[in-house]
């Protein structure tokens, strides 16, 4: 399964809260996703990919989409998009 990028993500971020990605992506594929334990495979990639990147804010949005989808990670998910969204907004001078 893809991971959501470009303007998903940004709709991603700011529906925060009951309309959160995994609303919008077809239930049967993400459940194969959960089943099939890939949604763990990438929560563990992307976590290795913040690690040598930790101010990207693309891995930690890609990673929220995907924890968004687990139960078990949800609380995960929650800290990623805010802390993504807070690395992807532009500097205040």
């Amino acid at each position: 399964m893809a991971l959501p990028s470009g303007p998903y993500l940004t709709q991603c971020v700011n529906s925060k809260g009951s309309d959160s990605c995994s609303n919008r992506l077809p239930s049967s594929a993400s459940q194969i996703s959960v089943d099939q334990r890939i949604g763990y495979d990438a929560i563990a990639a992307l976590a290795t990919a913040i690690k040598r990147n930790p101010s990207s804010a693309d891995s930690l949005l890609r990673r929220a989409a995907v924890s968004d989808q687990i139960d078990a990670t949800r609380t995960l998910a929650e800290k990623d998009f805010e802390h993504g969204a807070a690395l992807a907004a532009p500097a205040r001078w």
